[in-house]
């Protein structure tokens, strides 16, 4: 543990390079804390595409019927307005997981209605990464998402710290920096989507 007087004390955040963390994963340290984040803004970067695609079709009908009225620019803004918040949270929010040795905190941010998780570390029984598939896709592996889940002492239901897109090998990577922090020797679990059935398996990053 750092003291006042130690000359080696760090201000700022030092980078840990135990070894090269997936595309979207940076792992920082400050203060006797781990801080990974993560961002996925792929998905967000297509859907901002669909918002230029409806600024040109708005601005070509514009210019061919001569103009809108009034009431019309009014619900055109608005629906342009949706189109585009939900690309912006996409590519800027960013999930922080803060570990201590007692305390792990989940947030997302800064365009995002996800309430911050406040766990105790030794609540925490394990973690896994689970696949979840839109029931109206079929199942196809491009439309499958990723969380990282908490398995927590007494709760049924584990607690989602971390949805990750399509990113798994963050899952692994971040649960893996979880579990060294606390001194564990678990391995991160996985869990198929409702379409794939079996039990929780490991699979190492």
């Amino acid at each position: 543990m750092n003291t006042p007087d130690d000359s080696a004390q760090e201000v700022e955040r030092r980078p840990i390079e135990p070894c090269s963390p997936p595309k979207g994963v940076s792992v920082q340290e400050h203060e006797g804390q781990l801080i990974l984040q993560h961002r996925n803004p792929t998905t967000g970067y297509g859907l901002l595409s669909a918002f230029i695609m409806y600024v040109i079709i708005v601005v070509a009908y514009a210019a061919v019927s001569g103009g809108f009225p009034i009431s019309e620019i009014i619900v055109a803004a608005v629906i342009g307005l949706l189109i585009l918040i939900i690309p912006l949270a996409m590519i800027i929010n960013t999930t922080t997981i803060t570990v201590s040795y007692s305390e792990l905190i989940a947030a997302r941010g800064p365009l995002s209605l996800s309430r911050t998780r406040r766990l105790t570390t030794d609540e925490i029984e394990n973690l896994h990464v689970k696949a979840e598939t839109n029931a109206n896709t079929g199942g196809s592996s491009g439309n499958i998402r990723y969380h990282l889940r908490a398995v927590l002492t007494g709760e049924e239901e584990p607690v989602v710290l971390a949805r990750l897109g399509k990113d798994y090998e963050a899952g692994y990577y971040i649960g893996n920096m979880i579990y060294e922090k606390l001194g564990l020797t678990d391995e991160v679990g996985f869990v198929g989507s409702g379409k794939r059935i079996g039990p929780v398996r490991p699979r190492p990053f």
